[in-house]
């Protein structure tokens, strides 16, 4: 994504998201990959920072893996990883720590 788009993204998110639910599951994603870009610890590989941002906002695995094109195994694998790294027990946890 370009660096024009990227702001045009934060301009958008400082007004609150409007709209957010009205958008395709596409740009949904590719909003919640943004917001998790933008709050991930360095060294987050671009697909679990998607999953992660997903995740915060509430996602199951099963509509991680319906809004990603990934199987329900690969996300559950990812959101594993992703608890270890923040020593979280579950997703609800996981959820917690990172918002």
């Amino acid at each position: 994504m370009n660096r024009r788009a990227e702001v045009l993204h934060e301009q958008w998110v400082q007004e609150g998201s409007p709209g957010l639910g009205d958008l395709p599951d596409w740009a949904q994603a590719a909003h919640h990959v943004l917001l998790a870009r933008r709050a991930a610890p360095d060294g987050l590989s671009p697909r679990k920072a998607q999953i992660l941002g997903l995740v915060r906002a509430g996602k199951n695995r099963q509509q991680i893996a319906d809004s990603t094109g990934l199987s329900p195994n690969t996300v559950k694998s990812h959101i594993d990883s992703l608890c270890a790294r923040f020593k979280a027990r579950n997703m609800r946890e996981l959820r917690e720590v990172v918002e």
